[in-house]
């Protein structure tokens, strides 16, 4: 998402103390096995600056989370569902960093493929299985980077608990 969308977005919500916006779709994930779930990709901006030491860090951190969860990952070359983390943050004018995380499960299909809605066939071929957005803020970039793995683990456990519950 570009910026100049983001920050007005980012910034309202978090004037409005929203925490956390979360749309879980437990029943998407029923019919896709470990082997089909991606291991966790990780992107961080800060001020418009990639950070990929800390993407990579949070990848290792998100890796054992769901290890410790029980849920194994796919190899990278054959599985289905990529799950994506996204976190884009910036430095406002009162020197506090607002941040958005977005947590993903998509499918992107390399052909596009027919969903039949009711009498409706619809040609796809990106796919949304499962996703939680969360927004807040920081007094400065060191409490974020001190903080923002907690909160990615809190995050992360919607998924885990969402994962379990369509794999009972």
């Amino acid at each position: 998402m570009k910026r100049t969308l983001l920050l007005p977005m980012v910034a309202a919500l978090a004037a409005a103390s929203t925490p956390a916006l979360a749309d879980h779709q437990s029943g998407n994930l029923r019919d896709f096995t470990a082997a089909d779930l991606c291991p966790p990709s990780v992107y961080v901006t800060v001020d418009d600056e990639d950070d990929d030491d800390f993407a990579a860090d949070l990848e290792k951190d998100l890796v054992g989370a769901l290890t410790k969860a029980g849920i194994r990952t796919g190899n990278s070359k054959t599985c289905l569902a990529d799950l994506t983390v996204s976190i884009d943050a910036y430095t406002d004018d009162d020197e506090k960093l607002t941040y958005a995380t977005k947590i993903n499960l998509d499918l992107d299909l390399a052909d596009p493929t027919t969903l039949t809605l009711g009498t409706r066939r619809l040609r796809v071929s990106y796919i949304t299985l499962w996703d939680s957005t969360a927004y807040g803020t920081f007094n400065d970039t060191d409490e974020f980077y001190d903080q923002l793995a907690d909160n990615l683990q809190e995050d992360l456990a919607g998924f885990i608990a969402d994962w379990k519950t369509a794999h009972r």
